[in-house]
């Protein structure tokens, strides 16, 4: 568990931060903080990635030429294109079905 050593409970607060006047943190990766603490270490090496600027997000794996799989953001289970946007994802289908009935 990581305790929040600027409260009395531990835990913490804005107020905490505020009622002390930290100085500015510093942007250099804290290291020794991170690797030494008592957090997973898949949340240790996601702060370090993120220090470095190296988390894998989709611009990051665009720019590096990766071709990823493309998902429809509605249902997240078939392949994205316009036939699947407009006529085959569950939730196109129900829109579509709402705006004809609304249409008469």
């Amino acid at each position: 568990q990581i305790v929040w050593s600027l409260d009395s409970r531990g835990t913490f607060s804005v107020k905490s931060v505020c009622e002390k006047k930290l100085v500015p943190i510093s942007t250099d990766f804290p290291a020794k903080e991170i690797w030494k603490s008592k957090a997973p270490t898949k949340v240790c090496f996601l702060a370090w990635a993120a220090s470095k600027g190296k988390v894998p997000t989709e611009i990051m794996l665009k720019r590096r030429m990766f071709s990823l799989a493309s998902r429809c953001a509605l249902c997240l289970n078939e392949e994205e294109s316009i036939d699947h946007l407009f006529l085959h994802c569950h939730w196109a289908s129900t829109l579509w079905s709402l705006a004809l009935s609304l249409m008469g």
